[in-house]
């Protein structure tokens, strides 16, 4: 099972960094065969690898405590990664730059209705997708919504 306090934290430490767009290159989480009922909907993307996790998203802004997320289009969403460094002293996060790397993850999926999340009030997703086994090489990795772990809406 994903563990949910490492996702409490990602969303509460990653939306406390600075404004990140994708202007920077990197990889890509690409889902397929998404059920037509999301279409127009959003996706935010969460994996930790050991102390560091990996975050799905389009955008992130400080001063509003808002995020951007990639949109579900024709059954299909692509979503820019990037990669967290935590530094265990400070009890915060070091960097987040966009992710490039090679591991082997669990990752969890949350499909909104909106494309902006506002962090300071209590928003809930409509849906959540977990795989438990997903190999990134090189920062990308395509998955079909059918070979999920588990759903629920």
């Amino acid at each position: 099972m994903f563990n949910k306090k490492f996702l409490l934290g990602m969303l509460l430490i990653v939306f406390g960094i600075s404004s990140i767009t994708c202007a920077q290159s990197g990889g890509a989480f690409i889902l397929t065969d998404i059920p037509s009922r999301y279409n127009g909907k959003y996706v935010l993307l969460f994996a930790e690898t050991h102390n560091d996790g990996l975050v799905g998203f389009v955008e992130f802004n400080i001063p509003t405590d808002t995020g951007t997320l990639a949109r579900i289009s024709n059954g299909k969403v692509n979503i820019p990664m990037w990669y967290v460094t935590y530094n265990e002293n400070s009890g915060g996060f070091k960097e987040i730059v966009r992710y490039n790397g090679n591991h082997n993850v669990e990752v969890e999926l949350l499909i909104f209705e909106s494309s902006k999340l506002d962090f300071k009030s209590n928003v809930r997703s409509i849906a959540n997708i977990n795989f438990k086994n997903v190999s990134f090489s090189n920062g990308s990795v395509t998955k079909s919504f059918q070979d999920n772990d588990s759903y629920n809406e």
